[in-house]
């Protein structure tokens, strides 16, 4: 027995260190071909990699054949193994992930061996490769290095002296279009890099052996098992190699003894050992069997103690005691009774007795009365209710009840928009409606309303008007502006409209200036013959107007579809005065071109401009020579027009006409 304890100790030592070097919450276990492995998802050098496959009994793992390196990345590549590519990345083997393998040239450049530490796995059969790329394996040993895209041997280069192999799980490098090898094929990295590992376990060697034991009742074996029945048992635990440790175990199980017994006293009760027990409660006592083993008496002891005690009560009209007396009047008492184990209770009463109390009342109800105590009556009468008072004892009301009833009518309404129910509520639909309101006796009186909800109706209008604008309803506006106007619509209901209005007002002022008369601005204009009762004045349709005789003359101006006349303004011509008219002469008059201009007495043409009919004006150029002018009318159509001649701040008109 001595001798498994101490295996079982040796094992729970190994199985301490294996806990320090890796959590096993990042370890997934898998079998290929019989042979176990661990891949710790844990980021470490290829050193400490190394270091902690052996403290867990293994090595880091050797592949051997074109059929393990395709298993182990299978296993490598599933979803079971939670690899995070992202955290097993090496930047110097062209940014792919790996996993490290127990393949290293750290002792000689070049010489590729197998182990997962340096020692007890180094020696020639551990050798696989030796040079770098484009070299040859050791004969009959496998190697699975990187091939590029050209098919050629690419790995190991030892660039950076790479002394550490890692199985890819990326193509490398990764992100371009050509590579030096592919996911499932070696990769030399330097041994620095932190990367996931797989552990290889080599085969386990059992052990075995036999012991014989004895226990009373029940054993528990080295594993923890737990049996009851005298056999021969086989149990299993880990040997110092890590391996299964059988032992066989010839266990002789002696029965332990036990009873039940259920006992009673007043105060106290004597143990069987000769101690007291005063409180109730569960007791062991245990003695010695015949075959040695326990034999262990379960007492269920109930003490009851002679008691005293004070208790409160109150009745309705008389009381009953714990013992079956029977008492009317209120006072204190002394009752006594046996306990659970006949033992003495006695209980002081202090006892108040009650009275039922009677009243009478007058109640009226809609349709059903519901009495304090819950009954329902649905005619008038007189009725007795029972409940209790506030002493907890009957109260009896006599009810002289009055049921009074409901009442229902039914109308017919049409609103406009929105309809306010007798008791408030507002309805906006048409619909059948029930509304409730109270009756002359106070009960419900329920309304069925026939609701027909009639629209309003709304418009918006632009409106332009001259001067002054009439709304449908007869307001006058004279200005522009926002108006509202309401008249019923053809329900019945208002027919809101929105007037945007805008009133146009003509300008129709006339001014004078020399020999023109200028209209104000606006849209288009015809000048009138206010003498010859308003004619129209042929082509004069210009805002400018120079007239060729005296007279009065207006314009009509339309703007956006409105017009006005201004009113009548006086032109003489006669008012230009100043100037000796015969000292000028003008010829040839018609003329084909060009007209001449003689001045006499040294006055001067200090302007010139020539008007057609209508009051449209040219520009001509003229030429002076001494006293004389030459006006150029070549370019103007042919026709009749008026030479207005500017001389010592005076002004002369003459008609010239143009062949």
């Amino acid at each position: 027995m001595k001798k498994l304890l101490l295996i079982m100790g040796v094992v729970l030592l190994h199985f301490n260190s294996l806990a320090q070097c890796a959590n096993s919450n990042n370890i997934h276990s898998f079998t290929i071909n019989g042979t176990n492995y661990e891949l710790v998802r844990e980021n470490q050098t290829w050193t400490q990699a190394a270091a902690c496959a052996v403290a867990r009994g293994g090595f880091l793992a050797h592949i051997e054949s074109a059929a393990e390196n395709t298993a182990i990345f299978n296993v490598l590549s599933s979803p079971a193994a939670g690899i995070n590519l992202a955290r097993t990345v090496a930047n110097d083997g062209g940014g792919g992930s790996y996993v490290w393998l127990g393949g290293n040239d750290l002792r000689t450049e070049g010489t590729w061996v197998w182990n997962g530490t340096n020692s007890p796995f180094i020696g020639v059969n551990s050798e696989f490769w030796r040079g770098i790329f484009n070299a040859r394996p050791i004969p009959g040993r496998y190697q699975n290095w990187g091939i590029d895209d050209r098919g050629s041997q690419a790995e190991p280069d030892n660039s950076q002296n790479q002394d550490a192999l890692g199985i890819a799980l990326t193509q490398w490098p990764v992100g371009f279009q050509f590579w030096l090898g592919t996911a499932g094929q070696w990769n030399d990295v330097d041994a620095g890099n932190r990367l996931y590992y797989l552990i290889e376990f080599p085969p386990c060697s059992e052990t075995s052996s036999n012991i014989d034991e004895t226990s009373c009742g029940t054993y528990t074996s080295p594993s923890g098992k737990e049996w009851r029945i005298s056999d021969t048992y086989n149990d299993t635990i880990p040997n110092a190699a890590g391996c299964d440790s059988v032992i066989t175990i010839n266990l002789t199980i002696k029965p332990n003894s036990s009873s039940f017994q259920t006992v009673s006293a007043c105060d106290s009760l004597e143990s069987p050992d000769g101690e007291f027990w005063t409180e109730s409660g569960i007791y062991n006592h245990t003695i010695p069997n015949a075959i040695g083993c326990d034999s262990i008496i379960i007492y269920e002891v109930k003490i009851t103690k002679a008691s005293d005690s004070n208790i409160s009560e109150s009745a309705c009209g008389t009381y009953t005691s714990p013992s079956g007396k029977l008492w009317t009047v209120s006072g204190i008492y002394n009752d006594t009774i046996d306990n659970a184990v006949g033992c003495d209770s006695v209980i002081t009463i202090n006892l108040t007795i009650l009275s039922e109390t009677y009243n009478s009342v007058s109640e009226s109800a809609c349709n059903a009365y519901t009495s304090p105590s819950g009954k329902v009556w649905t005619t008038s009468g007189t009725y007795n209710d029972t409940i209790d008072n506030g002493a907890g004892c009957d109260s009896v009301i006599t009810i002289d009840l009055r049921i009074l009833s409901e009442t229902y009518n039914s109308v017919s309404e049409s609103v406009c928009n929105t309809f306010t129910s007798p008791s408030g509520k507002i309805w906006t639909t048409s619909g059948t409606y029930n509304d409730t309101i109270d009756n002359a006796a106070g009960c419900d009186s329920v309304i069925t309303i026939n609701l027909t909800i009639l629209s309003s109706t709304r418009s918006v209008s632009n409106i332009n008007s001259c001067s002054a604008f009439t709304s449908p309803s007869g307001k006058i506006w004279t200005t522009s502006g926002t108006y509202l106007d309401t008249v019923d619509n053809a329900a019945g209901c208002d027919s809101i409209m929105t007037f945007n209005l805008t009133i146009i007002s003509v300008d129709n002022k006339v001014t004078k200036n020399k020999d023109t008369l200028i209209a104000s601005s606006g849209g288009s204009y015809q000048w009138l013959d206010c003498e010859n009762n308003f004619s129209v004045i042929s082509g004069a349709t210009n805002q400018r107007y120079i007239p060729n005789q005296d007279g009065e003359y207006a314009v009509e101006v339309t703007e956006s579809g409105c017009m006005d006349t201004s009113e009548c303004v006086s032109f003489v011509l006669s008012s230009v005065e100043g100037l000796n008219e015969e000292q000028i002469v003008i010829y040839p008059n018609p003329t084909s071109d060009v007209i001449q201009i003689m001045m006499e007495n040294g006055q001067q043409i200090e302007g010139l401009s020539v008007y057609d009919v209508s009051g449209k004006k040219y520009e001509v150029s003229f030429t002076k020579s001494q006293n004389k002018y030459e006006v150029n009318l070549k370019d103007l159509p042919s026709g009749n027009y008026v030479l207005v001649i500017d001389s010592q701040g005076h002004q002369i008109r003459r008609q010239v006409q143009k062949l």
